[in-house]
């Protein structure tokens, strides 16, 4: 578990998956679980009880039924409300395990990646979960445990995209666009989920399948700015929203949202924010404990 020091834990994937391609926890929380983010994807169902989730510095409240995922591109803490528990599945896995095709559905921008299960949906998804927990158990795994798994963990996503919410609202009602061309979409799924890393517009060039020179005037003809622009502004809105959350120093938000400098991340944030990162600490109270 993440200490709860006021500095974010990353967690690693050496740290639980150094020789498997997932982990399953079932766990009953009484009190708080410090900000933290990690390597790996992390899909939580809510068996029990009722709390806070705050992601990316967003309070989501939770409850019996909620099924959310995270990518390593989050940061988050989870608690229950004062004077109650929260009894959850928590698996973790890499990025392999998932569908290719359930991937770029979940990954995409405009997906919540949370949803609230109704009673029908959501003894269906503890199932799944149980068949994982189950075949974990297992003294030698075998092709029939990893099949099992992968046909579980595409049940529960499936769920996941089919019932994601955002603000109470549908993907339907709330009016979202058409996706990008497909070559782009890669493109935007993988700067999504790799902005704090070193990546360059060849990189994502390389994802789309198109030269460098013709990727760079088709990104910017479909989402209508720059491959560089795009760029930071993940960057920028990433170390906004951790100064909110955390007490992390200016200087590791800086290289952990994907800044080189830091006199160029306090540039750029204050060209973008009209304020230096340390103005940006104001606003929000840490999350009471327990």
């Amino acid at each position: 578990m993440p200490t709860d020091r006021g500095y974010p834990d990353r967690l690693t994937i050496d740290q639980f998956m150094t020789d498997a391609s997932h982990c399953l926890f079932r766990q009953t929380l009484h009190g708080h679980v410090s900000l933290h983010w990690h390597e790996f994807y992390e899909l939580t169902f809510v068996l029990s009880g009722e709390g806070v989730n705050t992601v990316n510095g967003k309070d989501i409240p939770v409850r019996a039924g909620t099924l959310f995922l995270l990518t390593p591109a989050d940061f988050h803490e989870i608690r229950p409300l004062p004077g109650r528990q929260l009894e959850i599945y928590n698996l973790i896995y890499r990025e392999e395990c998932m569908d290719a095709e359930l991937r770029g559905l979940l990954l995409a921008p405009d997906c919540p990646r949370l949803a609230e299960l109704d009673g029908t949906a959501s003894p269906a998804i503890a199932e799944a979960f149980a068949l994982i927990e189950a075949e974990a158990r297992a003294a030698e795994p075998d092709v029939g445990s990893r099949l099992l798994f992968r046909g579980a963990l595409d049940r529960i996503l499936v769920a996941l995209y089919r019932n994601a919410q955002d603000g109470g609202s549908s993907r339907a009602e709330a009016g979202i666009p058409d996706r990008h061309p497909v070559n782009i979409q890669n493109a935007l799924l993988y700067i999504q989920h790799h902005f704090r890393e070193p990546i360059a517009l060849e990189d994502a060039a390389r994802q789309s399948g198109l030269s460098s020179h013709y990727f760079s005037e088709r990104f910017r003809l479909t989402t209508g700015t720059t491959f560089q622009q795009y760029l930071l502004n993940l960057r920028l809105q990433y170390a906004r929203a951790l100064l909110r959350a955390s007490a992390l120093p200016v200087s590791e938000i800086c290289f952990v949202s994907g800044f080189n400098t830091l006199a160029h991340f306090e540039k750029m944030f204050k060209r973008r924010y009209g304020h230096p990162p340390n103005a940006g600490r104001t606003g929000r109270s840490p999350l009471p404990r327990g």
